[in-house]
Order: C-alpha cells, then sequence, then structure tokens
C-alpha cells in the first residue's frame, strides 16, 4: 500500500487514498452490492484489495506518512514490536506453534 500511495508501483488495485488530518494517509475501502450472494461477499471481503485497505488504515499516522520506503519499513517494525505473537488465553497456541505442531507451551 506504501508503494502504491507513494507511486513506487502500479495501482493495480484502483485503491483510492484521502488524507486525514489526525489519523494519517487513509485508504478507501471500496464498497460491495448490499445485496451480494454470500460466497460473493465472502470473496470480496477475502480479496486483496480491501485487506490491504483495511491492515493500511490501521497504522498510526507516525508509520503511513513515512516519507521513504526504507523509513516505513523501520517504524512499521518498531509498531508491530509493540504486539508480541503470543495467545491471548492460557492454552491456546500461535499459528506458527500449530504448524509446527509444537504444545502450548512450546513444547512438542
Amino acid at each position: 500500500m506504501w508503494k502504491s500511495y507513494n507511486g513506487a508501483s502500479p495501482n493495480s488495485t484502483n485503491t483510492r487514498f484521502y488524507h486525514h488530518e489526525r489519523l494519517g494517509i487513509r485508504a478507501e475501502v471500496p464498497s460491495l452490492y448490499s445485496g451480494a450472494q454470500k460466497s460473493i461477499s465472502t470473496k470480496y471481503f477475502n480479496s486483496f484489495g480491501v485487506r490491504a485497505a483495511q491492515l493500511w488504515n490501521t497504522l498510526p499516522k507516525e508509520v503511513n506518512t513515512a516519507e521513504t520506503l526504507d523509513m516505513f519499513k523501520v517504524l512499521l517494525g518498531r509498531w508491530l514490536d509493540q504486539y508480541p505473537d503470543n495467545p491471548p488465553v492460557k492454552g491456546y497456541r500461535t499459528q506458527w506453534e500449530f504448524h509446527l505442531g509444537l504444545g502450548a507451551s512450546g513444547s512438542g
């Protein structure tokens, strides 16, 4: 999304961006016809254009207004470091542990 907004890559999803004074750069989430079939709406909500815009809009202003790609990556990494990949409930596993077949405590 950063590259699309800054013209460093094609905006193939035709995402429209706008500036919000308090939140920074926002991506407009494309709308869906309200009478669409359930299977179509599921595909729509799982599409890259929708998911990417929703995720972009969760970023704080300090991250999404970075002036260079390298600065964006640094700021994004710092922001993500605030959210450890630990399950919020005891007994649950992270996706990484699940795929490795590890137990809740990290042991097989």
